[in-house]
């Protein structure tokens, strides 16, 4: 029951997981009922006993028995019966909307509430970062199209999946103010304009620093003399030396 995954969508997982142990359901695949539902016994009495899966498009005898549609199918090829009951099946099986309506009604959780795990190739619950929005199939499905924040989308710059892989709807700020290639980004420092701007703060002579001795703030070029000639809380050998005494003393004691 429930965690099947497709060849393709795997592949799709493996490629947006960048050798992770998992990631999420970027590619949208259809997850199994049995897997999304909240309470697994409200499921119990509209399993096929064919499959013993849940119910897909059932369809039912003349006595109300309902198996899967392809279950059904391809069970009367063998022989026309049922499986249950063993009464004639008539030429058309007619669908059990009841059934129908009932699971579509089931409480289950948004699709993005779980994430693939790439070694044992199953869909797994992931209460710390998953989405947290649970509701009947259609609420779900109306969530997932318009309002789920951990939705999957591609990068409004690169307009690429080969480049910058599928992103979560709430991380795109993040990705564009700080992973994308493709994103410019001012830095209010120097007014630079730039593609990856953590990678810039690092060596960029206006950006605003403290000193670890003083805490003072001031721009980073400013930081090497006042540190030299400056800061009277910074920490220099005694001038006694060191054969005489080897602590390190702040500068405002000398």
């Amino acid at each position: 029951m429930g965690n099947v995954v497709s060849s393709s969508s795997s592949q799709k997982s493996n490629n947006s997981n960048n050798g992770s142990s998992s990631s999420y359901a970027f590619d949208k695949v259809q997850l199994d009922l049995s897997t999304r539902v909240v309470n697994s016994k409200v499921l119990e009495k509209v399993e096929c006993s064919i499959c013993a899966d849940t119910l897909k498009e059932p369809l039912q005898c003349l006595e109300g028995h309902s198996h899967c549609s392809t279950c059904f199918r391809d069970w009367r090829q063998k022989q026309n019966t049922c499986p249950t009951c063993r009464s004639i099946l008539p030429e058309k099986l007619s669908r059990n909307r009841f059934i129908e309506e009932y699971i579509r009604d089931v409480e289950v959780h948004c699709t993005y509430y779980f994430k693939l795990n790439v070694n044992t190739q199953s869909w797994d619950k992931d209460p710390f970062d998953g989405c947290q929005f649970t509701g009947t199939v259609d609420e779900c499905e109306k969530h997932e199209t318009h309002h789920c924040l951990h939705r999957p989308t591609i990068c409004v710059k690169s307009q690429s999946l080969a480049t910058c892989g599928w992103i979560k709807t709430k991380d795109m700020d993040l990705h564009l103010n700080q992973k994308c290639t493709y994103s410019t980004i001012p830095c209010k420092a120097c007014s630079s304009k730039l593609f990856v701007l953590y990678n810039h703060l690092e060596t960029c002579h206006r950006f605003n620093v403290k000193c670890e001795y003083c805490n003072e703030s001031m721009e980073k070029c400013q930081l090497d003399q006042h540190l030299s000639s400056i800061c009277q809380e910074k920490l220099e050998q005694c001038p006694l030396g060191p054969k005489i005494c080897n602590q390190m003393v702040a500068r405002y004691s000398f």
